[in-house]
């Protein structure tokens, strides 16, 4: 999946608990937060009665565009007035029975950063999508493991090395326990990685850890 900048889409980055000024489009109703903002701007531009249409044009994927409208609002009160509240992602998945994943899918881009220039350039790709991953470099390789992928609701143990030398990525052993929302520490030959869920999405707080896995480099 290529990143968003090489089709001149930006990426703004938000905290779905902050609260939200903006308006619906008819400028009736406020937000409880960013989040409900965000899933019910979603839902006006998916809205092709609107001026003009939609100027959102979706893949033939059915399941892509049950994940996008999936939510449900309500109207609550908040701070002295009516609003809409976007349901909860552990409420979503109660009803569906599986984590929207299509419609948050996860990524393989890997994008280098030269400070000298300034400048972003696209590497080679992530063998699979994944996020909440980790990673460490040992002897000038980066070492990746863990991660979950939010359709299929997995979390990952195997573990790739990149070397930016040759643009490459080489499978290495896998960690012991597969999870996602961990942390990591390299320290001469040795990488230790240290908790995170072993359940993806909504189940990550019912499945923390406090493991510590180590791994030493050949």
């Amino acid at each position: 999946m290529a990143a968003p900048q090489s089709n001149g889409i930006e990426p703004i980055a938000y905290k779905g608990a902050e609260a939200s000024n903006a308006r619906t489009a008819d400028r009736k109703q406020g937000f409880y937060n960013k989040r409900s903002e965000t899933w019910w701007k979603l839902r006006e531009a998916l809205d092709p009665s609107r001026a003009g249409g939609s100027g959102i044009e979706l893949p033939d994927d059915q399941e892509l565009l049950s994940d996008l409208t999936s939510v449900r609002f309500s109207a609550v009160q908040h701070r002295g007035a009516m609003c809409i509240k976007a349901e909860t992602k552990e409420d979503v998945v109660k009803r569906l029975g599986r984590s929207p994943g299509s419609g948050r899918g996860n990524l393989t881009v890997v994008e280098a950063y030269d400070p000298a220039t300034d400048q972003w350039t696209s590497m080679a790709d992530l063998p699979t999508p994944r996020g909440g991953h980790t990673a460490a470099t040992i002897e000038e390789r980066i070492h990746v493991t863990g991660g979950e992928d939010l359709a299929s609701a997995d979390t990952f143990s195997d573990h790739w090395a990149y070397d930016p030398a040759t643009d490459h990525w080489t499978a290495e052993t896998p960690m012991p326990t597969a999870r996602h929302g961990l942390d990591s520490a390299a320290h001469g030959q040795r990488w230790y990685v240290v908790g995170g869920g072993t359940g993806a999405g909504a189940r990550t707080f019912f499945t923390l850890t406090n493991l510590i896995e180590v791994y030493v480099a050949r």
